[in-house]
């Protein structure tokens, strides 16, 4: 099984601007060409430069799907 990590978009709420732009990672497997998401972790970042990165690396190196919260409280200063 092949692990692919996504980054994705999403509003999130906030008292400086109402509502701002945050980025997330989800998992997927993917099989003979069909992606089926596995699980997701919301808001981790407003910095898409960053969640690319993790995205990357995650799948990289096949992360298990268990350990993505994990990396993501690791990764956050």
């Amino acid at each position: 099984m092949r692990f692919q990590y996504r980054v994705y978009k999403a509003p999130s709420p906030s008292n400086d601007c109402g509502v701002c732009d945050t980025f997330g990672l989800r998992c997927y497997t993917v099989s003979s060409g069909t992606a089926i998401l596995v699980c997701e972790v919301e808001d981790v970042s407003p910095n898409l430069t960053l969640v690319e990165a993790l995205a990357a690396k995650c799948t990289a190196e096949q992360l298990e799907p268990e350990h993505l919260w994990d990396v993501v409280c690791d990764t956050l200063p």
